[in-house]
Formats: C-alpha cells, sequence, structure tokens
C-alpha cells in the first residue's frame, strides 16, 4: 500500500510538472522580463476574425489595432528587449519592425510611419523604434501589433497580444506632445511678427532648446492661427489659419517646417473664436471647436483633412473672452476646454463623446491683465498639461497638477512684447 501510494504521488508530481512547464513553455514570456504595451492608445481592432475594413470579407486579423485617439507623432516602443531582425516595406502592412526575444518569441510592428531603430541593433524593452503611422493598407493612424511564438513571419504561431502584455507602457519624455512642431517629441511654441512666423522649440523641461528660427513668412493677413494635432491623417501636427473669410490647412512636415497647404472651409468670419480640441467626440479624429454668435459650435474632423459634420454644443458663451484647449487638464482622459471671463480661469470637463460633463468649475482668479494665454501641452516634462501667459512682455509658465489645477508658475521668457501673436 505504502509504495502504491508513493509511486501515485510520483506519477502526479511528474504529470503536474509537465503540464505546468508546458502551459509556462506555451505562454512564451520570459521569467525576468514580461511584455508591456507598444504604444499608447485605444485598441480600435481585436484579435481574431473580423470584417477586412478595406476588403469587405471576414478573415482571420493576427494581430491588435491600437490607434493614435487622434494625437500626433504617437511613439511606438519595444514590448520587450530584443534584437531588431526586420526593419523594412511588407505588403499591406507598409513600414514595420520584427524584434526577436530573449525566450525565442518575436514580436511585429506594422503601419510605422517612421522608424528610430535598424536591422541587427538590440533595443531594450521601452526604447521607442518608431512613430505610429498609416503606411500600408490601412484607413486611419493605428500600430497594427502582433505576437508570435517563433518568427514573426509565419501566422501558425501567433497569440492574442492581449493573453501576454501586461504592465504599464514606458514612453519617452512626453507621450501626448499637443505642440511639437520640429518633430523632437517635446512641446513647441510659434509666434508672429511682422508677419513672420517663428519657432521656439521647448527643451522639455520647462525652457526652450531653440529661439526664434523663422518658419513661414507673410502671414500677416492671418487674422487666427492654431496649432492642431494632426489634421490630415500623416500622423504629423498642423497648423490651420483664417483669412478672408476662409479656413485653410498648413500641414506640418514633421520637422519643424510645412509641407503644404490647402482650403478647408469658407464662410468662417463670423466665427470671433476657433479653437483645436483634439478627439472632442471621441471617434480618433481631431476636432475644432468655434464660437458664433455667443454659441459654441464643435465641426468634428474626418481624419483627412476636412470635416464630417456640426452641431451646437454650448450657448451663453458671449462674455468669455479667452476659449482654451489644454487636452486633458482633470487628468479624466477627455480633453477639456478652460475659458476666461471676467478675469477669472473656468474649467469646461468634456465627456469625450461630443459635449462636456458637468457645469464650470473656477481654477483661477485674477488673470485679466495676462494679454494673452496659450496651452502647450506638458511643457516641463512632468506628464501633466500646462499654460502658459504673457503679462508685461514676459512669458509666465503654470504648471497643471493634473487634476485640474495648478502646482506652481515661473517666469520663462522676456521680452515678448512685439509679437501679436503667441500659441
Amino acid at each position: 500500500m505504502g509504495k502504491k501510494f508513493s509511486k501515485l504521488v510520483v506519477y502526479i508530481l511528474v504529470i503536474f510538472t509537465l503540464v505546468f512547464s508546458f502551459n509556462i513553455n506555451s505562454m512564451g514570456v520570459s521569467a525576468a522580463e514580461s511584455y508591456i504595451w507598444p504604444a499608447n492608445g485605444p485598441v480600435s481592432s481585436e484579435y481574431g476574425m473580423r470584417l477586412h475594413p478595406i476588403y469587405q470579407d471576414y478573415r482571420m486579423h493576427y494581430g491588435i489595432d491600437i490607434a493614435s485617439g487622434g494625437k500626433s507623432n504617437v511613439p511606438v516602443v519595444a514590448s520587450a528587449s530584443g534584437t531588431v531582425v526586420h526593419r523594412g516595406w511588407v505588403n499591406g502592412y507598409g513600414n514595420s519592425i520584427g524584434i526577436r526575444h530573449a525566450d525565442g518569441n518575436e514580436t511585429f510592428y506594422a503601419h510605422l510611419a517612421s522608424y528610430s531603430v535598424s536591422n541587427g541593433q538590440r533595443v531594450t524593452q521601452g526604447q521607442a523604434i518608431g512613430i505610429m503611422g498609416n503606411t500600408g493598407l490601412g484607413t486611419g493612424i493605428h500600430l497594427h501589433f502582433e505576437f508570435h511564438y517563433g518568427s514573426w513571419t509565419s501566422k501558425t504561431n501567433t497569440e492574442n497580444p492581449r493573453n501576454v502584455l501586461n504592465g504599464t507602457i514606458k514612453l519617452p519624455i512626453n507621450d501626448d506632445p499637443l505642440h511639437d512642431w520640429d518633430g523632437d517629441g517635446k512641446n513647441d511654441i510659434i509666434a508672429r511678427n511682422d508677419g513672420n512666423l517663428y519657432l521656439y522649440s521647448g527643451n522639455g523641461l520647462g525652457g526652450f532648446k531653440v529661439e526664434g528660427v523663422i518658419i513661414g513668412t507673410g502671414w500677416s493677413n492671418m487674422d487666427s492661427i492654431v496649432v492642431t494635432r494632426d489634421w490630415d491623417g500623416d500622423g504629423i501636427t498642423d497648423l490651420i489659419a483664417r483669412k478672408d473669410d476662409d479656413l485653410y490647412l498648413y500641414s506640418g512636415n514633421g520637422s519643424g517646417g510645412f509641407k503644404g497647404s490647402k482650403l478647408i472651409g469658407t464662410g468662417w468670419g463670423a466665427h470671433d473664436k476657433i479653437v483645436t480640441p483634439g478627439d472632442w467626440d471621441g471617434d480618433g479624429n481631431n476636432d475644432l471647436i468655434s464660437r458664433k454668435d455667443g454659441n459654441i459650435y464643435l465641426y468634428s474632423g474626418n481624419g483627412i483633412g476636412g470635416f464630417k459634420g456640426s452641431k451646437q454644443i454650448g450657448a451663453g458663451w458671449g462674455a468669455h473672452d479667452t476659449i482654451l484647449t489644454p487636452g486633458d487638464w482633470d487628468g479624466d482622459g477627455n480633453n477639456d476646454l478652460i475659458s476666461r471671463k471676467d478675469g477669472n480661469l473656468y474649467l469646461y470637463s468634456g465627456n469625450g463623446i461630443g459635449g462636456f460633463k458637468e457645469d464650470n468649475v473656477i481654477i483661477g482668479t485674477g488673470w485679466g491683465a495676462h494679454d494673452t494665454i496659450l496651452t502647450p501641452g506638458d511643457w516641463d516634462g512632468d506628464g501633466k498639461n500646462d499654460l502658459i501667459s504673457r503679462r508685461d512682455g514676459n512669458l509666465y509658465l503654470y504648471s497643471g497638477n493634473g487634476i485640474g489645477g495648478f502646482k506652481d508658475s515661473k517666469q520663462i521668457g522676456n521680452g515678448w512684447g512685439n509679437f501679436n501673436a503667441i500659441f
């Protein structure tokens, strides 16, 4: 009885060990390092059978699609440390990268706008390897991400990435550059004087890296100029400007200049405020908000350089002399508006689906002496969006606390009195 029982215990332990080993191996995850999410954004298409968005037939989707959420220059990072075994063009997938990891598994990253690694290069987990794009076959800016038990070139060894991804994404300094004009991942300021546009590149730490580079001439007749996250679907920050009642898109080239311009709207002369809040209605495309006759209107972007519709989203805004678009100011993940009325700053929290979620809240008093207020995104590198204002010719940084208020302020520039527009 005792020997039989002992043998039974041994058999059970052997079976348990084999099963446990199989499960661990089938997961393919190194004990030393797990896999993290390769990009920051909503999942727009899951792993498995689906209706193909272009061919309109049902077929297997071998990875997950992570959308940009209306953001520009979204970084893609290595899900785990490894070696780049592929960097190049693949039909359908466009610009793509394959990485082999220490456990023998490989990850695949597709539809990239650009690369920042080379074939054979060793990369570490969380290292930026490229920028999210829409190369190859796609219907918008996103990352197609695959996980393979072995080579990325096989379609018989894929796993639902959700089954292996965990932890939080490790991003470069700023994962949501609202105003990155020169493509370095840090927010910038553009100012106008004597009809010229000047770029002041931020250093990501609360100051400037490069000051006063001319990037445009002949802008005197533009009575409204705003920086917008990607408007035309190329993943790069753009400008929208109004001249003679017409609205023009000036597409950024991602390195501090422009690659073209086009008319995107007529009859805009009656709108006295035009701002760009990012994705306001939650469809993944960036939008425009304007004020006309004291009412607030949403003009939903179509993601390829134009509009798909408009609607009124607010009334009684006539007394507000400034309307700002700070991105997510209160930390709930939705874009917000900030306005000034009678010298006070008010926060209007967006609900993420095209409207507001609660009444306005006063977040500052005594702002009447500031003749310009702008919202450059995260200016000081702490991951929270900030405000910059001009008073008596000087520039001041008001650092946001990420939950709807401010944590401190400081002067960051002087001699700015000659600029008639700062954005």
